[in-house]
């Protein structure tokens, strides 16, 4: 304010002739409607249900407005160049135990005793799980915005398409969806579970102003609340409550 030669002071701000009072007023998550949503029947029947629904698979979250400024567009085609990079990683592994079961080579005494003694002492090979379309799922909620605005409606029906396109192309006989839309107001119980039960918390809007997802994350994130799993947040640069120039996450470690 001084800049545009406006004389400030801790209360207020005196320009054209005219007083602006000012003041600071912190804005956070209700954390305790999250914890009070968390001690319902509801919330432990959605909860008990998505334990069982995913059981094995890895869960993505996303919350969020259907909103251009979200960045669900690209936001599907990162997850779409995801799945694609899984798909060939499983592929290479898959042939290179392949090549190494049909190779036939025998193997000494002494190499299958070292084996296990490295194996023992935690320096063996380790085999990273990968995640792909087969264990990993990604839930979008995507409340309805504004859909009297053409612009809107028009994002809307990309974003269907973009997640029929990718279901298509990565779904599978054993019935594994990669995509899961949910496009309808949803309640706290279910929202809670959904928190509690994911493994990821994606918050990546391309710009944003006061987006609480992360927080409401965290806090549903107890510790003493049965099937509530560890969780990681992504946030993207452009994201106002964790200011940073990348992307990065914060783990959550529940002991």
């Amino acid at each position: 304010m001084r800049v545009l030669g406006y004389q400030t002071e801790i209360r207020h701000i005196d320009h054209h002739g005219q007083r602006t009072e000012t003041g600071v007023f912190p804005i956070g998550v209700n954390s305790q409607d999250i914890q009070e949503a968390m001690e319902t029947q509801e919330f432990r029947n959605h909860l008990d249900e998505l334990t069982k629904q995913f059981e094995g698979k890895s869960l993505v979250l996303s919350v969020e407005r259907l909103d251009y400024s979200k960045g669900i567009p690209q936001k599907l085609k990162a997850i779409e160049q995801f799945l694609n990079d899984a798909k060939a990683k499983k592929a290479e592994a898959d042939d290179t135990e392949n090549e190494n079961q049909q190779s036939g080579r025998p193997v000494s005494f002494l190499s299958r005793v070292g084996a296990s003694f490295k194996n023992v002492l935690g320096l063996g090979q380790k085999h990273t799980a990968i995640w792909d379309a087969s264990n990993t799922v990604f839930v979008f909620i995507a409340v309805p915005s504004r859909l009297d605005v053409e612009e809107y409606r028009n994002i809307e029906e990309e974003i269907h398409k973009e997640m029929s396109s990718i279901n298509g192309m990565f779904s599978d006989s054993c019935g594994n969806v990669p995509l899961v839309y949910i496009h309808r107001p949803i309640q706290r119980p279910e929202l809670a579970a959904l928190y509690a039960r994911s493994d990821v918390c994606l918050v990546t809007p391309l710009v944003d102003g006061m987006n609480l997802v992360a927080k409401e994350f965290l806090v549903a994130k107890q510790r003493d609340v049965s099937k509530v799993v560890p969780g990681t947040v992504v946030l993207s640069g452009d994201f106002s409550n964790f200011r940073c120039n990348t992307i990065y996450k914060v783990t959550i470690v529940l002991k």
